[in-house]
């Protein structure tokens, strides 16, 4: 490996950077190294929830295309070379989130490399939903290519949930680094680059399951299933819940008998939060990264999170975790804050707890007469 990556630095100047054309990648033009499809009707179905009409065509098929001699940005995904950033739908890609000035350490690859960084990979839910899918689809591709690198995020969660379920090779993963950006005479990019995920995530959920995980065999109704995890965002920097105590005293005794509330804090050890998750019988709690392990509850299980209905002012759904559960078959309530959060990655919530069995948006089987 230390023949294979070679260290040096690069002067990128944030004004440099905006003069580079946005380069849209149309299979058309650009050679397809290989290609997939998620055709399965459930996938379908989502893509008509879909307000973003640009992405429902480009997103039924997928393929890698061979970028010569480009650059990989960590913090955004960004894909570019001397002139171009490269993205696969007619929205540009988020370039601004990053002031890319100064000099940057660079990593160059001596070898191919197929870029499986997107904007928000290093976090753990974006991970999941966005990357797995893909290596399961591109399983045999990667096999029959052994001379080709993978570009992964470098996170503890990440790297445990690769080598829980023996995905890739590891000899041949590079962990990226967080701020770093990589080099190579060869990138491969795939159409899920570019914050695609909130499209293809449902239809993902069912190829992630059914490619890496299992459950316990415990049927949703199971008298052993009967914790109730309550994923706190207490100790978090946004979404926290500022009534919790309230909420978990009215769960606590609205819950039928047998059942168990239990407050969630993700341990960081994939192998840990799949025994809890596995033997739940429902999850609540306010939005966040924790509701990605609905991967590994059966169906007829129960998830309630606390969210508002939308993204923002004109866009109608916020499919994200509604769509995971709904594909996964899993029962799912929304209950919204007494107030809107504003600021989405900042803003606090009061959830409405002396009407929440009572709401006609939601059911919460788990519960005694508050229905």
């Amino acid at each position: 490996m230390t023949d294979l990556i070679k260290t040096n630095t690069i002067l990128l100047s944030q004004g440099k950077l905006k003069n580079r054309t946005n380069q849209l990648v149309d299979p058309q033009n650009f050679e397809i190294i290989t290609s997939y499809s998620f055709d399965n009707t459930k996938f379908t179905k989502l893509l008509n929830y879909s307000n973003q009409n640009e992405l429902r065509e480009s997103a039924k098929k997928y393929f890698l295309v061979n970028i010569n001699h480009a650059y990989i940005e960590t913090v955004t995904g960004l894909v570019f070379d001397e002139s171009k950033i490269y993205h696969f739908n007619s929205a540009p890609p988020k370039k601004r989130r990053r002031k890319f000035k100064g000099t940057y350490e660079v990593k160059k690859i001596n070898a191919p490399i197929v870029s499986l960084i997107t904007s928000q990979s290093f976090l753990f839910q974006h991970f999941c939903f966005e990357t797995l899918p893909q290596l399961a689809l591109l399983e045999t591709w990667f096999k029959d290519n052994p001379k080709v690198y993978y570009l992964l995020p470098k996170i503890p969660a990440l790297m445990d949930i690769v080598k829980l379920y023996g995905i890739l090779d590891s000899a041949r993963i590079i962990w990226a680094e967080y701020g770093c950006i990589y080099e190579s005479d060869n990138v491969l990019i795939g159409t899920w680059s570019n914050d695609g995920y909130r499209i293809v995530q449902g239809g993902c959920t069912n190829i992630l399951k059914n490619f890496f995980l299992d459950d316990d065999g415990l049927p949703a109704d199971s008298p052993l299933r009967n914790e109730v995890l309550y994923l706190t965002r207490a100790d978090m920097a946004c979404r926290r819940v500022t009534n919790e105590q309230d909420l978990l005293q009215m769960v606590t005794a609205e819950l039928k008998d047998g059942y168990n509330l239990v407050v969630f804090n993700a341990t960081g050890k994939v192998v840990d939060d799949k025994k809890k998750f596995s033997k739940a019988r429902a999850i609540i709690g306010p939005h966040g990264g924790a509701f990605v392990n609905m991967i590994y509850m059966p169906e007829g299980t129960d998830v309630i999170e606390f969210n508002n209905y939308s993204f923002g002012p004109g866009i109608e759904t916020r499919p994200c975790y509604w769509a995971a559960a709904s594909f996964l078959g899993l029962g799912y309530s929304i209950v919204r804050p007494v107030k809107p959060i504003q600021e989405y990655h900042k803003g606090q919530m009061e959830v409405p707890v002396d009407n929440l069995g009572t709401r006609k948006k939601i059911s919460i089987p788990i519960l005694h007469s508050k229905i």
